[in-house]
């Protein structure tokens, strides 16, 4: 039980902001809605276009894939060169940034290193 205790005194949740707060939640949102999406489009697939459960699976499962690796190289490149450059790199493209990294970013470097630092 000890153990437990440091561990959630590291990570506090009253360290976060409310930046970090809103983006969890834009997520938690964004999270729910693929997931009622991937089971009626799944059923979708199956029923009227007649294409088989596994290759719809294996679609998903590969969308899921390469979703988690961009999401890494994202947060590394973000890591980097910073939010507001790598935003506005995108911008400047034609890709319009998450919901979740606009509502993170009002904090100030210090306040994000000092975050980052307490876990």
């Amino acid at each position: 039980m000890n153990i437990l205790n440091k561990i959630i005194d590291k990570t506090s949740l009253k360290s976060f902001g409310p930046g970090i707060w809103a983006a969890m939640g834009i997520q938690a949102i964004r999270s729910t809605g693929f997931s009622i999406a991937y089971t009626y489009l799944s059923l979708y697939l199956y029923q009227q276009r007649h294409i088989s459960m596994t290759l719809i699976g294996l679609v998903i499962l590969v969308s899921v894939i390469v979703s988690g690796v961009f999401q890494v190289i994202g947060g590394m490149l973000a890591d980097r060169f910073g939010l507001r450059r790598l935003d506005a790199a995108f911008l400047s493209r034609g890709i319009t940034p998450a919901p979740q990294r606009a509502a993170s970013s009002r904090r100030s470097p210090k306040q994000r290193a000092a975050t980052t630092s307490s876990i």
